[in-house]
């Protein structure tokens, strides 16, 4: 019985009270312990001993946490908040719909994955009529952009029963951002018998952007901040909508000499109601414990002057640089303006 992976009872859940804290050295685990066991017959041994599969824990803004504080055994980071607060059982946590658990996003968070699926008695003895599943990042002024959704319905589709698996990668946002998986009622907002469970959940962080969020480029960015950015198409062509305010930077390499972009601002931010006062894209080039210096700027003003409207290109010479120097390219209301539909737009940027 042994033989396959199984959970301690009584769970350990607090940090520093677990196997993990008496570690000899800062990064060693635990292989196996033994643990007293009752004499059931004079010939049966009093002792066993069993292999031991160590935790990862993920700290992305290490806020001040034990490394050696075991994860929760439902994920690998604890949430901010559990709306309602439901304690974990020792394999799932149940978030009977409607509730939620939020994360906050500190920046080099990349990817998130979750298992998750409706308790059987829910559908075989009771009568729900399924779950809805979402993945979402709130902004800091209170945008929402929805990045996952599946919905459950096990007493209609037998191929929604038992667990299933989720793996979603993050899109470019602000810092003060929530990540949040929350579970809905689904059909006529009926929440009878919505049992539903999470478990396994993952937030990953380090390493490059997925090259899938910026389309168009000829090189990802090293660091990103948006609170609204998403790949869409232009006039056929991959882009990337980089709402007003917004900006990519790149680490310069040293050998770079040109930037050549396509920007502009999409159609319905002018067109049909739209009514932005426009926005400024500009390149500024940073150099450690220097201030920005702007090498370009493009006032986009659509409502008031034709010429700004449809795609505008720009090349930039990068003359002067060095290896080290960080390329930004940002969005920004003009002066006295807002970010009300400031719908703008990067394409085919390209850094040689």
């Amino acid at each position: 019985m042994a033989a396959s992976p199984f959970l301690l009872s009584p769970l350990l859940e607090t940090p520093g009270i677990s196997l993990i804290s008496t570690r000899p050295a800062p990064g060693a685990t635990w292989a196996s312990f033994s643990s007293p066991a009752p004499t059931i017959s004079p010939s049966s041994a009093n002792r066993c001993r069993v292999p031991g599969r160590a935790a990862t824990h993920y700290d992305p803004g290490g806020a001040g946490r034990d490394a050696r504080a075991p994860p929760l055994p439902f994920a690998n980071l604890e949430p901010e908040s559990i709306t309602p607060p439901f304690r974990p059982s020792l394999i799932v946590r149940y978030l009977h719909a409607p509730a939620e658990a939020v994360w906050p996003l500190t920046g080099p968070e990349r990817k998130f994955s979750f298992h998750f699926g409706i308790d059987p008695e829910a559908y075989e003895r009771g009568t729900t009529n399924g779950v809805d599943f979402i993945v979402e990042v709130r902004g800091p002024s209170g945008g929402v952009r929805p990045i996952f959704q599946q919905s459950l319905r096990p007493r209609q589709n037998p191929a929604d029963r038992g667990e299933h698996a989720a793996h979603v990668v993050l899109p470019v946002f602000a810092p003060g951002s929530r990540l949040v998986l929350r579970t809905g009622p689904g059909e006529f907002n009926d929440n009878s018998w919505d049992w539903a469970w999470v478990n396994q959940i993952t937030l990953t962080g380090g390493g490059p952007y997925p090259a899938e969020l910026f389309p168009g480029f000829n090189r990802v960015p090293d660091s990103a901040d948006a609170e609204n950015a998403a790949a869409i198409e232009v006039d056929g062509a991959p882009a990337l909508m980089l709402h007003v305010p917004g900006k990519v930077g790149f680490t310069l390499t040293g050998p770079e000499r040109k930037l050549t972009l396509q920007f502009g601002f999409l159609s319905g931010a002018y067109t049909n109601g739209g009514q932005t006062l426009g926005g400024d894209v500009v390149v500024e080039v940073v150099r450690a414990g220097q201030p920005p210096r702007e090498i370009f700027l493009r006032r986009l003003q659509p409502v008031t002057v034709p010429a700004d409207r449809g795609p505008q290109t720009a090349s930039v010479a990068l003359a002067g640089l060095a290896a080290g120097d960080i390329l930004t390219v940002r969005t920004a209301p003009i002066p006295g303006g807002n970010n009300s539909w400031g719908w703008t737009y990067l394409s085919r940027l390209v850094i040689e």
